[in-house]
């Protein structure tokens, strides 16, 4: 299983624990035990908290996925950056040093995005800067309009996808 896979299936868990419990209540009311926080809040209460950590499931679940993402695109170009060093000495050497110390570990995301737009179609290109900005959106406080909603499974298809394209090129 790779790490994208790792945040599907724990986003999974997640979402469907928070709907049992959710189903649980619904279906006898308070269901905790004495030893949670759970029991000493009304269950009118219960249900409202549970709806807004079912959105911040997803909303961190999308976070983390991109995250994961991230860190794939960076690696492939550590990788060819690797293949490229290791056949140059001198000046050139310190160039492709220098390049990799100072530019591509400071590099803003949406730069290291382009390098890859001519390797997807341009839908999943749209579909993968779009899903970034939910992920600044969620990451940089959420104090701006909120952005189309996305659901986590649909965003763990997209970047699959486009990681999949990438790496048959």
């Amino acid at each position: 299983m790779n790490e994208l896979e790792s945040v599907k299936e724990w986003y999974i868990i997640s979402r469907d624990s928070n709907y049992e419990i959710s189903r649980l209540i619904a279906e006898s009311g308070s269901v905790f035990s004495n030893e949670t926080i759970f029991y000493t809040i009304p269950v009118t209460e219960i249900v409202k908290d549970l709806k807004i950590v079912r959105e911040e499931i997803d909303d961190f679940a999308i976070l983390s996925m991109v995250a994961v993402f991230e860190q794939k695109l960076v690696s492939i170009l550590e990788d060819v950056y690797a293949g490229i060093r290791e056949n140059q000495e001198g000046l050139k050497s310190d160039l492709l040093e220098f390049f990799h110390e100072k530019a591509l570990k400071r590099w803003h995301f949406e730069d290291i995005l382009e390098l890859f737009k001519d390797f997807v179609n341009d839908e999943l290109f749209d579909q993968i800067k779009s899903i970034y900005k939910y992920r600044n959106w969620v990451a940089h406080g959420k104090y701006t309009e909120k952005p189309t909603s996305l659901d986590p499974i649909t965003v763990y298809e997209k970047l699959s996808n486009f990681l999949e394209t990438i790496n048959e090129k």
